[in-house]
């Protein structure tokens, strides 16, 4: 019945309170219904007992289902049924005209005795107005709804028609407030009492229920702030990069960063300020373009100015070396009766190697080496037998390659890095750049004019000086637009369930230090976070040593929070002199297997990344590029686990080239299978289990104060446990979200008492907002999740939607596939392999990703189709 009154467009609820005053010819007059077999006027009489003398007759067959009975006055029989005095002759009694009020009236209101209302009005009340209240609880809905016709019209004599208010002021206590009236209220049918609490709390569930997917509108209703137009500013192509004659410059090669490293040759910029070569052993010629060479800057030690000049110094006589080692090389495998004569030309070599301090503690090691494999058999210890001549032959040859050509450039290279110079630059006159000057404000400026600059001197270092690639006004005005569109985008986040627009900073995420030093020690939540970030910039500003990368890396556990953690320091790091940039490390992965050629000539990933999403040539992607460059970004990358099958490289150039380079950066990733020996320089953080009083705090934000008395005692008493952890479920971010949501569909209605109840109501829910929750649909979704389950899959691909699917229809076909696959690998090396009418899918090319069946086409070549 509730139903008919559902619809917040399609009905319209005429409601009639009013009681017309009782007509005189019904006074005194009781209805007996549902009267016993053999009941007359003597068994009447005789229930009367002290009220027979105002007792004036009965009609037993006035209607087919009551009789009637009458007394003197209307007090007397009203004294009569409260007495109870007709229970063993009937079903129920009331009087013939029933003055009761609509939903409840006090004493002396209207004349009249008080009550508690009719029970099936205070029903069709409560069901009247349910989705509406419900709707208004969101402001962008009810605005919708206050647009139409009113749901709810009062009628009374005298006066017009009126729309009811209805106040969802106190939606949260409503089921509780409606079933109370109900059950306070009369009924005069048998049974009914009992039946129409539980009819009006069946469709509150159906009602809360579909509410789930319409609130899909409330999604799209409650839509991020609009982001203005992106400004039109003129950013002309960069400046080709120039430096000064003679600066030292590590290469990487492609294959290297491909790789995710930064392996390197040590190369030198020639007098035409535009032409790199080779430094060492290497003969080659490139172009000087600042995404050509590396741009580690980390360790940083100004002190050292002296580095570059004394590997300046060694590097002629590291050559000489190098050139003397060759040949030995050579000789070594290729003269097997001369070992002790190779062997000592080779400690001659050794110990003038000694004598070069870069290399003097490898030489030692090669030293001890040959020496042990020129021991003479004499020389070893009782029971020791020497080698054989062949596995001394290739220790000597293992132990003169540690001072190999390649073994010395790596030298070199090491030591060039670990000088604490290498980040420094010199540029040659002319040279554009972008300098921040001692008063902090950003100048553009020529190469020799930028020690001294307006707003006072600046000493050049990695963090306060770039090649300039955007003017300075062009920046700024790209960087306001930039912050709207990250505000727009980050400050509220959207509730899986309901679809509401949270406020991202009032969502709760504790966080501990896991160790890394005295920096992050006052690390607690996103606050403080995002201010300790701020102040790893601000020590780097200074130009001071810097022997560990402003770098921090934040582990826990799946859906803990990391990601809202994310949001929430780039609100907080908006306002400052950092531009965050967001990355999910899923999809930069997928844009490195789709396009490889552009990480690989790319100085970083993260500049590869944006130059893919936005365009080489797009103003936003120049501005994010410079705020690379002078190393003022806060590059923020969730889910490194979620690199997939390039999660090792994507780890590897995380830890091998962005933190080398300086940013401040704060990576996320679940605990499992990080490689930690990679991350020993980063700062390091967890995420915590929130405390009773976090959680408490986070859903009075939630739902308010007023709301959250019957949601907190939930919390505190009846909430299920997390088996695994121990703690309440709410502990997690993402379940006590959960929580509050099934809390606001469902006000009013019982709370979950188990894990499992409460992800079947999430489930239920989030399936209801897609519009389809069919029984297929769920069997088909619960075969998905089995798969990938099985296979170990976080991110649900084809391959498990296919094999779902498949086993669904006709697990007796995927059975058989699966047997017949392990019996005989697919081998695409093969050639026998690929058979006409296979099924496949192209991996690399224009047409990667494509699937289709195997052909021949009259070439015998084999194609997609």
């Amino acid at each position: 019945m509730g139903d008919v009154y559902a619809s917040a467009v399609g009905t319209t609820v005429l409601q009639i309170k009013e009681i017309p005053p009782r007509p005189q010819e019904f006074d005194g007059e009781l209805c007996l219904f549902g009267l016993k077999a053999g009941v007359d006027e003597a068994a009447v009489c005789q229930a009367l007992s002290d009220l027979s003398t105002e007792f004036e007759s009965c009609d037993l067959a006035f209607e087919s289902t009551y009789g009637v009975v009458r007394f003197t006055t209307h007090a007397a029989a009203l004294r009569a049924k409260a007495a109870n005095t007709f229970s063993e002759l009937c079903g129920g009694v009331d009087t013939r005209y029933n003055e009761r009020s609509y939903d409840g009236r006090g004493d002396g209101e209207g004349g009249r005795d008080g009550d508690e209302g009719r029970g099936w009005c205070c029903f069709e009340g409560g069901v009247s107005g349910e989705l509406l209240v419900r709707l208004s609880v969101y402001p962008r809905m009810k605005a919708e709804l206050d647009k139409l016709p009113p749901k709810l019209i009062s009628l009374a004599s005298g006066r017009a028609p009126e729309p009811v208010e209805l106040s969802h002021s106190d939606v949260w206590q409503r089921v509780q407030q409606v079933v109370e009236s109900i059950e306070k209220a009369t009924f005069t049918g048998k049974g009914d009492k009992e039946v129409v609490p539980v009819l009006y709390k069946g469709y509150v569930e159906r009602v809360a229920t579909v509410l789930a997917s319409t609130l899909a509108l409330q999604t799209t209703l409650e839509t991020a702030a609009e982001v203005p137009v992106m400004p039109s500013v003129d950013v002309p192509p960069a400046f080709a990069l120039r430096l000064a004659d003679g600066q030292l410059l590590l290469l990487p090669g492609a294959d290297a960063r491909l790789a995710g490293g930064d392996g390197a040759w040590l190369a030198e910029v020639d007098a035409s300020h535009k032409i790199v070569r080779g430094r060492l052993f290497d003969n080659f010629v490139a172009e000087l373009t600042f995404d050509g060479h590396s741009h580690a800057v980390i360790p940083w030690c100004p002190a050292e100015a002296g580095a570059e000049a004394s590997l300046r110094r060694d590097l002629p006589a590291l050559r000489a070396l190098g050139e003397r080692v060759q040949p030995l090389l050579k000789e070594v495998r290729q003269s097997e009766g001369e070992l002790q004569k190779r062997g000592e030309a080779s400690l001659i070599v050794v110990a003038d190697a000694v004598e070069l301090p870069m290399v003097a503690t490898v030489a030692r090691k090669a030293g001890d080496a040959i020496r042990q494999v020129l021991k003479k058999d004499a020389e070893y210890p009782p029971g020791e037998v020497a080698p054989p001549l062949g596995k001394r032959i290739q220790s000597l040859h293992a132990s003169l390659e540690l001072l190999s050509p390649e073994a010395l450039k790596s030298l070199a290279v090491a030591a060039w890095r670990e000088g604490g110079m290498v980040g420094a630059r010199r540029f040659a006159s002319g040279q554009r750049l972008v300098v921040r000057a001692a008063d902090g404000a950003w100048r553009e400026s020529a190469a020799e004019e930028a020690c001294a600059l307006d707003g006072g001197p600046a000493s050049l270092h990695p963090w306060n000086h770039a090649p300039l690639e955007v003017s300075v006004n062009a920046f700024e005005a790209l960087r306001a637009w930039h912050t709207i569109a990250l505000r727009a985008q980050h400050s509220h986040i959207a509730d899986a369930l309901s679809g509401r627009r949270l406020d991202v900073l009032q969502q709760c995420v504790a966080i501990e230090v896991a160790g890394g030093g005295a920096e992050l020690a006052s690390v607690v939540d996103a606050r403080s976070l995002a201010a300790c970030l701020r102040t790893l910039h601000q020590e780097r500003l200074a130009g001071g040593e810097a022997t560990r990368p402003p770098a921090t890396l934040l582990t826990a556990g799946p859906a803990s929070g990391k990601t809202t953690l994310l949001s929430q320091v780039v609100v907080l790091s908006l306002d400052g002199e950092l531009v965050p940039i967001l990355i999910k490390m899923q999809i930069l992965q997928q844009r490195l297997i789709s396009s490889p050629d552009a990480f690989a000539t790319a100085w970083n990933w993260v500049d590869a990344y944006l130059r893919i999403e936005h365009g080489e040539t797009s103003p936003l992607y120049r501005m994010l590029r410079q705020a690379m460059m002078v190393r003022r970004a806060l590059l923020l990358l969730d889910g490194l686990d979620e690199g997939g099958t390039n999660r090792e490289q994507i780890e590897r150039h995380v830890a091998e080239v962005l933190a080398p380079q300086g940013h401040v950066l704060l990576a996320t990733s679940r605990p499992a299978g990080i490689g930690e020996a990679r991350f020993t320089s980063f700062h390091r953080l967890s995420l915590s289990p929130l405390m009773p009083e976090q959680q408490e705090h986070a859903l009075v934000q939630r739902v308010g104060k007023a709301q959250a008395a019957p949601l907190l005692e939930y919390v505190r008493d009846r909430v299920p446990i997390d088996a695994e952890t121990g703690h309440c479920i709410t502990a997690n971010p993402l379940m006590l979200s959960m929580v509050a949501s099934v809390f606001e569909l469902r006000s009013g209605l019982p709370m979950p008492t188990t894990v499992a109840e409460l992800y079947e109501v999430a489930s239920d829910v989030m399936l209801s907002r897609g519009g389809a929750a069919s029984g297929a649909l769920r069997r088909l979704l619960q075969a998905v999740f089995f798969e990938a389950q099985v296979s170990q899959r976080r991110v649900i691909e084809d391959r498990q939607l296919d094999e779902a699917a498949l086993g669904l229809d006709r697990p007796e076909a995927l059975e058989a596939i699966r047997k017949r696959a392990a019996a005989s690998p697919f081998d695409m090396r093969s050639s026998n392999s690929v058979e006409n009418g296979h099924f496949g899918e192209i991996v690399e090319g224009e047409h990667s990703g494509k699937r289709g069946v195997i052909v021949r086409d009259e070439s015998d070549l084999l194609k997609g189709r």
